[in-house]
């Protein structure tokens, strides 16, 4: 399964990390919402081919120093998955509480790691808390200002300078005859969640700035 790799360095989070990641799901959407999980591992490998197990992997090196990847799961939420101490053969698997067609991560100011995700065009997110017994934050759900049913998000992506954690969202926007163009409909993080421009922009606007994250089709300007 292809994944990207990159280094996300933040304050490391006080607390016992493994009471963290038992306790984390007590702010989860409630267990009936999404479909009972039995871990990498589970016994139920004919009713979940690994072909469709896991999508958009995300792999990263948290301030623990562990592996941890971010994917959709089977059940369309995200997940992440921190691999055990050295001497045990499995990690703890935890949903985020967020669903979606598609997922971004950040870390925003005080080095908390933000996750955002995008479902039917509308926004939710969460970010790690301070509190060891809560990982994750009571997700947040955000609509885009004046969104058109002809627009749907392609992708996320997210940029750290400083304490300000700048966020790019890249829609496919249908104009009025019927021809579909690749917009760019930036945001930033203030405190608990992003605030959105107004519109999205043409890619050219922020072309420089997010070029690092844009592969050779989305780099195109139009």
């Amino acid at each position: 399964m292809p994944y990207s790799h990159k280094r996300i360095t933040r304050n490391s989070r006080s607390g016992n990390l493994e009471h963290t990641m038992q306790t984390a799901t007590n702010t989860l959407a409630p267990r009936s919402t999404y479909q009972a999980w039995g871990g990498f591992r589970s016994p139920q490998t004919d009713a979940y081919p690994v072909k469709s197990m896991w999508k958009d992997t995300v792999l990263v090196t948290n301030a623990d120093g562990h592996r941890e990847c971010f994917a959709i799961g089977p059940d369309g939420f995200i997940w992440s998955f921190e691999t055990g101490d050295a001497g045990h053969s499995a990690g703890r698997l935890v949903s985020t509480g967020l669903s979606g067609n598609t997922f971004g991560l950040g870390v925003a100011s005080g080095g908390l790691l933000v996750v955002l995700a995008v479902e039917a065009n509308k926004l939710s997110c969460v970010m790690e808390t301070y509190e060891a017994s809560q990982r994750w934050s009571t997700p947040v759900g955000l609509s885009f200002p004046g969104q058109s049913d002809g627009m749907m998000v392609e992708k996320v992506i997210t940029q750290t300078r400083g304490d300000n954690l700048f966020l790019g969202f890249i829609v496919l926007q249908q104009l009025a005859d019927g021809t579909t163009v690749r917009r760019l409909w930036e945001a930033v993080w203030a405190g608990t969640q992003p605030v959105l421009a107004a519109a999205p922009v043409a890619m050219a606007c922020g072309h420089a700035f997010w070029l690092d994250k844009l592969n050779v089709e989305e780099a195109l300007v139009n």
